[in-house]
């Protein structure tokens, strides 16, 4: 099966930091995303502080596997 490394981005709110990854919201679906699979240009990161709300650029199957797109 392959995956499609494109990009989507996504506007979220940081909910909580853990230590690989964040709690995110769209405003509708809460989930966590692996700070690894962040794309670089991405406004929100392991850096934000939680309540922080941006852009989050993530492949475009883990955006579907959470129900993002």
């Amino acid at each position: 099966m392959s995956r499609n490394c494109d990009l989507v981005d996504i506007t979220v709110q940081i909910l909580r930091h853990g230590d690989n990854s964040m709690l995110v919201t769209d405003g509708d679906i809460e989930d966590w995303v692996p700070y690894s699979l962040l794309g670089e240009d991405s406004e929100v990161d392991e850096t934000s502080d939680e309540g922080d709300t941006g852009d989050i650029y993530l492949p475009q199957w883990k955006a579907e596997e959470i129900g993002f797109v």
